[in-house]
C-alpha cells in the first residue's frame, strides 16, 4: 500500500491494485497495538519498535489484499504460485525442487530463519500459498497479545496450525533499502554454487550408468562421450576442431577426447554459479563417500580441488613436465582423473584456448592457470594427511580397488560395480597424527583391521581407559599404545612370542609374557580396565579356549572385548555369555569386535552403542573431543527418563545435541535448542546442511530447535521472552570462542538456567575463571573432567 498516483507511474504495465496507505492507517486503532508491541523484546528502542510494528502490520494486509485481487483477476488455476516481498534482490535462480510434494506444502528460504521461518520469500501451490498470504488476522492477534516471538516464529506457528508442511531451500537474496543500497545484514550473502558433474568415458556403458546414479542426488548429471550412441552426449570431432591438446602428446592418443567434447560443451552452457567435477569412468565410489568428499570441498571454496598438486620444483621426476612448454614456465600439476573445478578456471582455460588456438594437457593445465593466477587450490592429500578434513573417508588411487573407498583406476567391472554399490561405512584412515604407531601396523591375515585399529584406539579415549590385559599381541598393541594405555600380553605359541618380543622389546609401556593355551594369567602388574581376547580361534595344534579368557576376563574387571566376533565360533561364545546375563553388544566393524560387560561389576558401563554407535555416526570436531569423552561419566548423575529442556550454545553440526537426545534425555518431551551463528563461521553453509542431515539421520529432527545468529543476541532475546526466563534444565557452552564472549554468553546463559540446572563449561580457561569468581556462591561444581559442570543452586 503506497502512494498510488506515483506507483501508478513507476509502474504502468503492472496488474495490481494501488491503494492509499494511509486510508489503511486510519483504519487501525494503532495506541491499542503499541501497548504490548512484542517488537519491544528485539528492537533498540521504544521508536524503532513502533515502526517495526507499523511496517509489519502494513505487509501483512498488503499480501492478503494481493492475495485476494489475485484470486479475483486470474484467469486459470496455476499449480504453482510464487509468493515475494517487493524489495528483494535475487542473486540467482530460483530452482527448487517443484514436482511432486505435499498437496499443502511450501518451499521456503533456509537462511534468516531467526528461530522461526523466513517470511520474505515462498512457493508453492494455490492452496498452500492462500494460507501463507491470509495471516493477517492470527498476526494481528498476535500484536494485541504482546506475546514474545517475532515475524519469522509467528510465520512458523501459523503454518504448524494450518497443516501446512515445508521444505528449506538454500536461495540467498537480498533487500534493497529505499535508498537503493543493499540491507547490511544481507551484503555478505552470495550465490551459492551448484555442483555439477561431467563423467568421461569412451562410451555410454555400465560403469557411467553406475556413475550416473552415484551422483544422481548431489547435482546437476551429465555423461560425455567419445563414441555416438544413444546415451550420453556427443560432438562431432569437426565441431569440436581446436578444443584438443588435453591429453597427453603421445602418438597413441587422439587428437581430441571426450574431454575435448566436454570443454566444448561447457563453452556453450557453462554458468557463472557452477562448479565442475571432472570424472572419468574408470572412477568408483558409492553416494556417501562421494557426498562426503563433495561437502567438503564445496565448503573449501577452492577453484581447484585434486589430489597431488605439485609444483615441477617439488615433483621433478614427474615424466610430462614437457607439456607445460612454452606456456608455464612455472608449472604445476595434479591428478585429473577426479577433480572439481570452479566456474572462473574453467572459463580461464577456455580464455587459454581462444589465445593459442589448443589446450594444454588438462592435468598441467587447470593446476598452472590457478597457481599462477592466484585462485585457491585445495588438495584432497594434504587435508587428510594434516586437518583429518575427510574424517573416515578413505581414496585409493594404487588400483588395489576394494569396497570402502573411492578408486581408480577401476577397470574389472564387477569390482567398480561393487564398490559404487558400497553401503558400509566408509573404510577408516588412520592419521599420522591420531595414530603415531600406525605406521608400524600390518593390519592383514588374523590381524585386527585398519577400522579395528581406529575403533579400539578412539574408544580407549573415549572411556578413559588406561590398562589393558590382551591375548594375542600384535597391531592392537600398537592401537592401545596409541590411545596411551599401558598393555600386558599374553602369547601362547613360542614363535610368535619370539617376534614380538622382538618388536616390541624397547616399549616401557608394554609387556609381552608367555601364557600356556589352556591356562590363564597367575598375576598381573595391574588391575586392568579392559580385557582384549585376540588372536586366531585354532592355530596348528594350540587350542585357543576364547570362552575361558572372555570368562577370566570379565571376573577379573568385568569389561572384555573379542575379535572376530563375526565367526561362527565367536557367535556361539557371545551367546553363552548372554545367556548368563552377560552384556553382550556387537560392534559393527568388517571383522567384527562384540563388547562384553559384566553388569554386577561394571554397572555404569557405557554401551557399545554409544561409543561405537552414536559417537562414530555424529563424528565430533576436533573442538568438541572434550564431550566424547566426558559423556560417559555424565550418564549416571545426569541421564534422566523425564522430559529435559536443554540449550546448545555453539552447536555446529548438532552431533552434540542429537547424542544428549540419544543418551541423557532419550524422554519422548526432551529437546534440544541450539545456537549458532553459521554466516561467519567458516564453512557455515556446510555446517548447516551438516546440522540439518544429522537431525534427519537421527530421527531428531522434531525435537531440535535451532536459532541463528550470533550468541549474544540469541540470547538476549531469549531472555526477554517470558518463556525461556529460568526454563532450560541442562545448557552446555562449547569450545574456541574468545574469552569475553564465552564469559558473557555463560552469563547470560545463567539466567536461562533454572535453579537446579546444569551449566557445562566445554573448557577451562579464563571464561571460566572469571565466571567461577563472581558466581562461586551461586553455584556447585558437580563435574571435572576436559569439561567442568556446575549446578545452579
Amino acid at each position: 500500500m503506497v502512494d498510488p498516483d506515483s506507483s501508478r507511474g513507476l509502474l504502468p504495465n503492472a496488474k495490481g491494485i494501488f491503494e492509499s496507505q494511509t486510508e489503511f492507517d486510519d483504519s487501525l486503532d494503532w495506541d491499542r497495538l503499541f501497548r504490548r508491541n512484542p517488537m519491544r523484546h528485539f528492537c533498540d528502542g521504544e521508536h524503532e519498535a513502533r515502526i517495526t510494528l507499523m511496517n509489519f502490520r502494513r505487509a501483512m494486509e498488503s499480501l492478503r489484499r494481493a492475495w485476494d485481487f489475485f484470486q479475483a483477476s486470474k484467469e486459470r488455476h496455476y499449480q504453482r504460485v510464487i509468493v515475494t516481498r517487493p524489495d528483494l534482490k535475487f542473486i540467482q535462480e530460483f530452482e527448487p525442487p517443484l514436482s511432486g510434494g505435499l498437496r499443502r506444502h511450501l518451499w521456503i528460504p533456509r537462511f534468516g530463519s531467526c528461530g522461526g521461518l523466513n517470511d520474505r520469500f515462498a512457493a508453492g501451490n494455490e492452496e498452500s500459498a492462500a494460507v501463507y498470504c491470509q495471516r493477517a488476522d492470527f498476526a494481528h492477534e498476535w500484536l494485541l497479545s504482546g506475546e514474545e516471538g517475532n515475524p519469522e516464529t509467528l510465520l512458523k506457528r501459523w503454518l504448524q496450525q494450518q497443516d501446512i508442511c515445508w521444505n528449506l531451500v538454500d536461495f540467498p537474496f537480498q533487500r534493497v533499502r529505499a535508498n537503493g543500497e543493499i540491507a547490511a545484514k544481507d551484503s555478505k550473502l552470495k550465490p551459492l554454487i551448484k555442483e555439477r558433474f561431467l563423467i568421461l568415458g569412451r562410451k555410454a556403458s555400465q560403469a557411467t550408468r553406475r556413475l550416473e546414479k552415484v551422483f544422481a542426488t548431489l547435482g546437476k548429471v551429465e555423461t560425455i562421450v567419445d563414441q555416438p550412441g544413444d546415451e550420453g552426449i556427443w560432438y562431432d570431432d569437426n565441431q569440436v576442431k581446436g578444443y584438443g591438446g588435453l591429453t597427453s602428446h603421445s602418438s597413441h592418443s587422439p587428437p581430441v577426447t571426450a574431454w575435448s567434447r566436454a570443454m566444448y560443451h561447457l563453452a556453450k552452457n557453462l554458468r557463472a554459479d557452477e562448479a565442475v567435477w571432472f570424472v572419468e569412468d574408470e572412477v568408483a565410489g558409492s553416494t556417501e563417500f562421494f557426498r562426503a568428499l563433495v561437502r567438503r570441498t564445496a565448503a573449501s571454496g577452492a577453484d581447484l580441488a585434486s589430489f597431488d598438486i605439485r609444483s615441477r620444483r617439488n615433483d621433478a621426476s614427474w615424466p610430462d613436465w614437457d607439456h607445460a612448454e612454452p606456456w608455464f614456465p612455472e608449472p604445476w600439476r595434479s591428478f585429473g582423473s577426479l577433480s572439481r573445478k570452479s566456474a572462473r578456471l574453467v572459463r580461464a582455460a577456455l580464455e587459454f584456448r581462444e589465445k593459442n588456438g589448443h589446450f594444454a594437457c588438462h592435468e598441467i593445465l587447470f593446476p598452472s592457470i590457478a597457481m599462477n593466477q592466484g585462485m585457491r587450490c585445495f588438495d584432497w592429500n594434504v587435508s587428510m594427511q594434516r586437518n583429518r578434513l575427510f574424517g573416515s573417508l578413505s581414496l585409493q588411487l594404487s588400483g588395489n580397488s576394494s569396497p570402502g573407498a573411492i578408486c581408480y583406476p577401476v577397470k574389472d567391472a564387477a569390482d567398480h560395480e561393487a564398490i559404487c554399490n558400497w553401503e558400509g561405512l566408509p573404510a577408516p584412515v588412520a592419521s599420522s597424527e591420531e595414530f603415531p604407531c600406525f605406521h608400524l601396523a600390518r593390519c592383514s591375515g588374523h590381524s585386527i583391521s585398519v577400522e579395528d585399529y581406529i575403533v579400539l584406539g578412539r574408544y580407549c579415549r573415549h572411556l578413559g581407559i588406561r590398562n589393558v590385559v590382551e591375548f594375542g599381541p600384535g597391531d592392537s598393541t600398537l592401537a592401545f599404545l596409541d590411545a596411551g594405555c599401558r598393555i600386558v600380553s599374553f602369547e601362547s605359541d613360542g614363535n610368535w612370542l619370539d617376534q614380538c618380543l622382538v618388536r616390541f622389546g624397547t616399549e616401557t609401556r608394554a609387556e609381552i609374557r608367555f601364557c600356556a593355551a589352556e591356562s590363564t594369567p597367575e598375576s598381573l602388574p595391574f588391575a586392568p580396565d579392559l580385557v582384549f581376547v585376540d588372536g586366531p580361534s585354532r592355530c596348528d595344534s594350540h587350542a585357543v579356549p576364547r570362552l575361558a579368557l572372555c570368562e577370566w576376563g570379565l571376573a577379573i574387571c568385568g569389561h572384555v572385548i573379542l575379535h572376530d566376533s563375526r565367526r561362527e565360533e565367536e557367535g556361539r561364545i557371545l551367546e553363552e555369555l548372554a545367556g548368563r546375563g552377560m552384556r553382550v553388544e556387537q560392534i559393527p566393524t568388517r571383522k567384527g569386535m562384540a563388547s562384553i560387560v559384566n553388569p554386577q561389576k561394571r554397572p555404569t558401563m557405557p554401551t557399545a552403542e554409544f561409543v561405537f554407535g552414536d559417537a562414530s555416526r555424529y563424528q565430533l570436531r576436533d573442538e568438541d573431543q572434550w564431550f566424547a569423552k566426558d559423556l560417559p561419566a555424565w550418564q549416571k548423575p545426569f541421564k534422566s527418563s523425564q522430559a529435559v529442556r536443554a540449550l546448545d550454545i555453539g552447536c555446529g553440526e548438532g552431533r552434540r545435541a542429537n547424542l544428549l537426545l540419544e543418551l541423557l534425555f532419550p524422554a519422548e518431551g526432551s529437546e534440544v535448542h541450539c545456537v549458532e551463528d553459521f554466516e561467519t563461521l567458516p564453512g557455515g553453509d556446510a555446517i548447516r546442511a551438516d546440522f540439518e542431515r544429522n537431525a534427519e539421520t537421527s530421527g531428531n529432527a522434531g525435537r531440535l530447535h535451532l536459532y541463528e545468529g550470533t550468541t549474544t543476541e540469541v540470547l538476549a532475546w531469549m531472555i526477554a521472552s517470558k518463556d525461556a526466563w529460568e526454563s532450560f534444565d541442562f545448557i552446555q557452552l562449547g569450545r574456541g570462542r574468545p574469552a569475553h564472549e564465552q564469559l558473557t554468553a555463560a552469563c547470560q546463559a545463567w539466567c536461562l538456567l533454572r535453579r537446579g540446572g546444569v551449566l557445562v563449561f566445554g573448557e577451562r580457561g579464563a571464561a571460566y575463571a572469571g565466571f567461577e569468581t563472581g558466581f562461586r556462591r551461586l553455584a556447585e561444581r558437580l563435574f571435572e573432567g576436559t569439561s567442568v559442570v556446575l549446578r545452579k543452586r
